[in-house]
């Protein structure tokens, strides 16, 4: 039996990494199933994933094939249980997949009603609907009872079931979130959304206020409206808040069904990616019995930015693990690239063994490779190819690709490190995320990279202090916090204010706002360009840090930190206290040397020093352990000595590590 807590998966009673695959059972051959199933066993995986696409078991309304030579889901199942697997089944209504209809039966999507609409009321994708529109939910419901006619005879298997699939993903990779009337309760008096400004204002005055709009009642309020008033960004975010409970109706819908049907086993749900999860935190808060994963590819065409696994990837990462560890789940990514659409792209060992490891170093406790294997779409299904191969680790025609060897070291490194499992990654210093804006204005963050690869991440990878990205409403008073000025809402500020009040360490950087200035009292600045100037901070010379204003008043119990290049006050500091007029743009080494020195003033601990500042490293620990991820994903290979902070001692190693390597070293 599958089951969690905040530090891991405990499976049959003991904490132990979820290693899954999936084996899209209406792909793959059944003549050869079991013996790629075995193949995958014997790596040491302890679970299999399949998609029901609803799209081939109700090709006709109201026919369901479940016996046909690729729809035999119980062949699938009963040769799983013979293997030894345990199994996540992932019945929809999604599944994508790259279906024609993404998973949903065609006759389904003539149904224009169910479609979601855009902020003008208009259709904008012939695949994307509106998840909770009644006759939708309707056609859904009988389909996945007809499934769990099935799964119940499984029960001593089936551990896991899979909400739906990347849910919001269709819509807003399509263009929009969903604005349907009908399957909001839009201007419906006692609908969702009525519902939902009457319980958030009270009175339609207050979001009239709020909105700069005109409106009589809340169920007046109109989208397309809101979306060109002054206040478009504050109804948004109101809307992202909306469409978090919104989605976790219609998980709960699903989860419902399951339990009615006798199915009352944990759930899951997959985001489409590390940044898509801030979406989910309304269901994180109120859904029961389930967990939360991401997806995570790095390259799915020609076009995209990179080709293999890089060393800034662990941002992102990271950034996920944090988030999910920040709402109580282990982090899992339940669609963890081993293949590629295009056959352009290879992957090779090197590239599955480190984009696993990577991962792993960021405290990443579950993995589903997808895909393990391949075969024939079902006839006029496919989006991209007659055969869905994905250039998986066992081909499409069952034969093993180099990338198998990838897993098949990931896993055996898994199972002989068993301890990792109860490990956690050490962090010194806390990346402050407003949660608001990580879900940007339409499910997409804002200023990400500041926080990331051109900011505070990049430099502090390149010292001796571990961060952490961590949702400014779960903050730890025991760790300093970096905070972004651009990348803080109004809303935030009783967590930081709360955060200063016990005592916690701040430094705050760019934009000063209104509501910290109870905190930072009265300070003030105005505009001035001073980019890629040099500055002098604490005695020494600063460069390519961004800065567009000047602190031009200042509380006389400051003191100064950082000078312009002509004197200009860039940066003032007091006990707990930290502003820097400037932002952050990692470049080079004295921004690394800036955060070491301003980190040491905060009595920060140390994680681990690598003498190689290119040469990054994530330091795991348990109560008894602790080890070091060294990542070296540059064409050269290095040397470099690691200072361990352990606790009670400074363990040092000396390492050489090859190119294009993540290695694990254990500090003894």
């Amino acid at each position: 039996m599958l089951k969690f807590d905040k530090k891991s998966f405990i499976i049959d009673g003991k904490r132990k990494f979820l290693i899954s695959g999936d084996f899209p059972f209406f792909r793959v051959p059944k003549n050869d199933l079991k013996r790629r199933l075995q193949l995958f066993y014997e790596t040491g995986a302890n679970m299999v994933s399949t998609y029901v696409p609803w799209e081939i078991i109700e090709r006709n309304e109201g026919v369901f094939d479940f016996g046909g030579a690729q729809t035999d889901f119980e062949f699938f199942l009963e040769t799983c249980r013979e293997v030894g697997f345990k199994v996540l089944v992932r019945p929809g209504p999604y599944q994508y997949s790259e279906m024609a209809c993404d998973g949903l039966p065609e006759w389904l999507l003539h149904h224009d009603e169910i479609l979601a609409k855009n902020v003008n009321g208009a259709t904008y994708c012939k695949t994307a609907v509106s998840y909770n529109h009644p006759y939708f939910l309707e056609k859904a419901e009988i389909y996945l009872k007809k499934v769990c006619e099935i799964l119940v005879k499984y029960k001593d298997i089936v551990d896991c079931v899979q909400l739906d699939n990347e849910a919001v993903g269709v819509q807003i990779w399509r263009g929009s979130l969903d604005y349907s009337r009908e399957g909001n309760g839009i201007g419906v008096k006692g609908g969702a959304y009525v519902s939902f400004l009457n319980d958030k204002y009270k009175d339609v005055s207050v979001l009239n206020d709020k909105y700069k709009t005109n409106f009589n009642s809340f169920e007046e309020v109109d989208p397309s409206v809101c979306d060109k008033a002054p206040g478009k960004w504050e109804f948004s975010h109101d809307y992202l808040e909306f469409n978090g409970l919104q989605l976790t109706r219609y998980f709960v819908t699903l989860q419902n069904i399951f339990d009615q049907c006798g199915l009352k086993c944990l759930t899951c749900h997959n985001a489409a990616d590390p940044f898509l999860l801030p979406l989910f935190y309304e269901a994180s808060k109120n859904l029961d019995n389930c967990f939360i994963g991401f997806d995570d590819y790095y390259n799915l065409s020609p076009f995209w930015a990179t080709m293999k696994p890089e060393q800034t990837m662990i941002f992102r990462t990271q950034r996920g693990a944090d988030i999910l560890r920040d709402y109580g789940y282990p982090a899992a990514v339940l669609e963890f690239q081993s293949g590629n659409i295009t056959p352009i792209i290879p992957m090779t060992e090197t590239d599955v063994y480190n984009y696993a490891m990577l991962h792993v170093a960021t405290g990443i406790k579950g993995i589903n490779y997808y895909i393990m294997s391949g075969g024939p779409n079902f006839e006029g299904t496919g989006a991209t190819a007659d055969v869905y191969d994905f250039s998986a680790p066992i081909s499409a025609e069952g034969k093993l690709r180099p990338s198998f060897n990838g897993i098949k070291k990931v896993n055996e490194f898994l199972r002989s490190h068993e301890w990792l499992v109860e490990s956690e990654r050490a962090y010194s210093v806390q990346i402050g995320c407003s949660l608001n804006l990580l879900r940007g204005d339409n499910g997409y963050p804002t200023n990400s990279d500041l926080i990331t690869r051109k900011g505070f991440a990049t430099a502090l990878a390149c010292s001796e202090y571990a961060s952490k990205f961590t949702l400014l409403s779960k903050l730890d008073e025991k760790k300093p916090l970096l905070l972004l000025g651009t990348h803080f809402r109004d809303e935030d500020a009783p967590f930081v204010r709360e955060f200063a009040e016990k005592g916690g360490k701040i430094a705050l950087f760019g934009t000063l706002p209104e509501s910290l200035k109870s905190i930072f009292g009265n300070i003030e600045t105005e505009k001035y360009d001073g980019f890629n100037r040099r500055m002098t901070a604490w005695g020494k010379s600063l460069y390519n840090m961004v800065c567009n204003c000047e602190i031009t008043v200042c509380p006389k119990d400051y003191s100064v930190a950082v000078t312009g290049y002509n004197g200009e006050l860039l940066g003032v500091e007091k006990g707990n206290l930290k502003y820097f007029s400037f932002t952050p743009n990692t470049v080079s080494f004295d921004q690394a040397e800036f955060f070491e020195k301003l980190l040491a003033d905060f009595g920060a601990e140390p994680a681990v020093k690598s003498s190689d500042r290119t040469v990054w490293t994530t330091l795991v620990k348990t109560n008894e352990k602790a080890g070091v991820f060294v990542i070296n994903l540059f064409n050269r290979d290095a040397e470099t000595t690691l200072e361990i902070n352990v606790g009670d001692k400074i363990v040092e190693k000396k390492v050489r590590v090859k190119a294009n390597t993540v290695s694990f070293v254990e500090a003894e």
